[in-house]
């Protein structure tokens, strides 16, 4: 059956759809046999013979140029220049554009965002900055006429090409606002309303001391024992944006800083450079995963790996070898808490002795907002409040009234929480008989450490954060 073109093709679609039928053919997917008998040596083959066969990305290209109705590659790439829009110019409007940039970069610097977003709504570009993990409406206006500038505008900082408007693109760039270094990474995804831009601020100078975290001198110190493991595996938890991999840079800065080290890792993306430290960079664009960087680190005698994210069996199979091998390996996972990512880790399908032989312990965190400096007062929880929390400890409890400086928020700024499981018989003996996550969360409240929620009470009893803002975020 021939395959029909999409309304609107490109080549780069069609060698992104020939590279994608080459790895499932490598993959022993059987469902790329039809469109291989379009080769004449395949015309008549068995499936498992066409699988089990030798097969070059040109010889893909040209079973698939057959399966659209073509006589080879090269015919159908004639056909889809043909058809493509022709390159324009950019839209860039050179008198505003500076300007547009200047004010987007400048709020952006100002209310210490961590991203900036551009979307369409209807006809128009909408700005909105996101300030302690909450997006806020930006005070920037971008006319109907300007829109289009301004998104090829970004589009050109980052390198990216301006006349491509249907597949996403990412591109980096180093900025000078106000006086600041600001890198930034500029990510285009298109959507039906239009393309939408997300500009990543990472500062050129990260504070990666861990005594700046903002942690109790007990969590900090645990962790401090856990890093000094000559070997096993430390897994930090929680949801896009709780800051587990600035936990993981600080822990390896401050190893760095004895030079008796190798440290190397494995990233997508590599946000911040660390002195000292040997980061890759992995990914699809890279052709290079997880698993097959942590292989190949692992012939380059390091005694410290860092795993960008642990989310398949091929992974953790690697981790989990790196860990029980001689090395300390740093990880993160997504998961609700501490004894949630145990669960998930036999979910992937390893091992459990393997697992709880290597584990050293899994730190859980979450970022939760500081009550501003400008506007605080003290605020003495209600009674219900305290009926309803029966864990709420005593305090000195504050409040953000709300002030030009925090925008009548309350809050400024972002500090950790966190919960520390560290990993004993007893867990090693729920895992060793696939235990339910109830019952990892049951050893856990018996074993006398604090949970999340606990975490940030304490932290609103000392008048950092708000009890409102620890519920927010630690709501179970």
């Amino acid at each position: 059956m021939t395959l029909s073109l999409p309304t609107r093709p490109s080549l780069s679609y069609l060698r992104k759809q020939a590279k994608s039928l080459l790895k499932r053919h490598q993959a022993k997917n059987a469902d790329v046999c039809s469109i291989l008998r379009n080769l004449h040596r395949f015309t008549d083959a068995a499936e498992e013979d066409i699988l089990s066969a030798s097969v070059s990305l040109v010889e893909v290209q040209f079973a698939l140029a057959m399966e659209y109705g073509f006589k080879d590659w090269s015919d159908l790439k004639t056909h889809v220049e043909a058809r493509e829009t022709p390159p324009v110019k950019t839209a860039v409007d050179p008198s505003a554009w500076p300007e547009m940039r200047r004010a987007i970069l400048t709020e952006a610097v100002s209310l210490g965002a961590s991203d900036t977003h551009l979307e369409w709504n209807r006809d128009r570009l909408v700005v909105r900055q996101r300030v302690d993990g909450a997006l806020r409406p930006s005070d920037v206006s971008i006319d109907k006429e300007q829109s289009r500038s301004v998104l090829d505008g970004f589009k050109m900082l980052g390198a990216l090409d301006t006349t491509v408007h249907d597949e996403p693109q990412v591109g980096l760039c180093l900025c000078d606002v106000n006086g600041k270094r600001v890198s930034m990474r500029i990510s285009v995804v298109p959507y039906t309303s239009g393309e939408s831009i997300v500009i990543r601020h990472l500062p050129d100078q990260l504070t990666l001391d861990m005594n700046a975290f903002g942690w109790p001198s007990e969590t900090l110190e645990r962790f401090r024992r856990w890093i000094r493991r000559p070997t096993g595996l430390i897994v930090v938890t929680g949801p896009t944006g709780s800051g587990m991999t600035t936990t993981i840079y600080g822990a390896l800065r401050e190893l760095a800083a004895d030079g008796g080290a190798k440290i190397i890792t494995a990233e997508n993306p590599v946000e911040y450079q660390i002195d000292g430290i040997l980061q890759q960079q992995i990914g699809p664009l890279e052709g290079v995963s997880y698993a097959q960087a942590v292989t190949a680190q692992m012939r380059q005698d390091p005694d410290i790996m860092f795993v960008g994210e642990c989310k398949d069996s091929e992974t953790l199979e690697v981790i989990l070898h790196a860990a029980i091998t001689g090395h300390l390996v740093f990880t993160t996972m997504h998961a609700d808490d501490a004894p949630a990512c145990l669960r998930r880790l036999l979910d992937l399908k390893n091992d459990p002795y393997r697992i709880g032989g290597a584990l050293i312990g899994v730190l859980s965190q979450r970022l939760v907002r500081k009550i501003c400096e400008d506007c605080r007062e003290s605020h003495e929880p209600p009674a219900w409040v305290r009926q309803s929390l029966p864990e709420l400890p005593t305090g000195k409890f504050s409040r953000g009234k709300g002030c030009p400086a925090c925008r009548n928020s309350g809050y400024r700024g972002r500090v950790a929480i966190a919960e520390m499981l560290e990993v004993d018989d007893a867990y090693r003996e729920l895992l060793a008989r696939n235990a339910a996550v109830e019952e990892f969360r049951k050893r856990f409240k018996t074993s006398g450490t604090h949970s999340l929620r606990t975490a940030g009470l304490l932290a609103a009893a000392e008048g950092i954060t708000a009890i409102d803002e620890v519920l927010r975020v630690c709501p179970g």
